[in-house]
């Protein structure tokens, strides 16, 4: 094997920690990590200066080069991410809410007949209300003559022509008008969720983040940055995957005036 089986081969689990303040003491909250890191990289970013001079023949030469600032980052991007991760992204907490009243539902539906079944229990839509008239109802279908949207209105009882009926747990009933078109209904409806994680205004301050990693002959290495804090930056899309960058900061401590310190340990690595 040679000496190659001394080298990093990968970094294999990583965690990040929040820290907060609950009554005056400071405590590091661990944050979900569900997927190990596709990447992990470190940036030590020095600024290089060079002292320049001229040599015997009138040359542009240099004369000392010196490191005069460092600004490490982190970039962690990872194939799937648990919601907190979105922390990292756009700098707010997220809590766990016991009502959530702003919540919607939607629905899709082919006319075909007048009435269509409630959500049952544990199926979202199932907390939604008897709709009259509700003005934060969005309901409509395209019109196949114009091809733009027609609205449908909502209306307590005896739906006609272009109406129909929300009921308690998203019961619809559409009128007898609508149900002979085959139209593809489409429809957002306020839903109240009793339960649900919410983005806060509370902002994300410092973190931590560790890293254990394996070198080809199965040992163990460690990072760890104790003080780093995020780079605003990143996308939130439908793909499960996610970057966050962070800049590491000053750390009395690390023993190295990096920010952070790593550490090779001739120790076999368990799982």
């Amino acid at each position: 094997m040679g000496n190659v089986q001394y080298g990093l081969r990968t970094f294999s689990r990583f965690g990040v920690s929040r820290y907060a303040t609950i009554d005056t003491e400071t405590v590091k909250i661990p944050m979900p990590i569900i997927t190990t890191p596709g990447t992990l990289g470190i940036k030590l970013n020095e600024n290089l200066q060079k002292l320049k001079g001229k040599n015997c023949q009138g040359q542009t030469v240099t004369e000392l080069a010196y490191i005069d600032g460092l600004d490490p980052e982190i970039s962690i991007v990872c194939a799937e991410a648990a919601p907190e991760f979105d922390t990292f992204i756009h700098g707010r907490l997220l809590e766990s809410a016991t009502s959530y009243v702003d919540g919607f539902t939607y629905f899709e539906l082919d006319a075909t007949k007048t009435t269509f079944p409630a959500r049952v229990a544990g199926e979202y839509g199932y907390s939604v209300t008897a709709q009259t008239a509700e003005p934060n109802t969005e309901i409509y279908y395209i019109d196949p003559v114009t091809k733009l949207s027609k609205v449908i209105s909502i209306v307590a009882a005896d739906p006609a022509d272009d109406e129909m009926m929300i009921g308690q747990h998203l019961a619809i009933t559409l009128s007898a008008e609508l149900a002979t078109t085959g139209a593809k209904i489409e429809g957002w409806v306020p839903c109240p969720i009793p339960v649900a994680t919410l983005i806060t205004a509370k902002l994300l301050g410092l973190v931590e983040i560790k890293a254990m990693g394996v070198d080809f002959n199965n040992k163990v290495a460690g990072f760890r940055a104790r003080y780093c804090s995020r780079i605003p930056g990143g996308d939130i899309n439908e793909k499960p995957e996610r970057q966050a960058n962070f800049n590491i900061t000053p750390d009395a401590n690390d023993g190295t005036g990096l920010g952070f310190q790593m550490f090779y340990a001739n120790l076999d690595v368990v799982c």
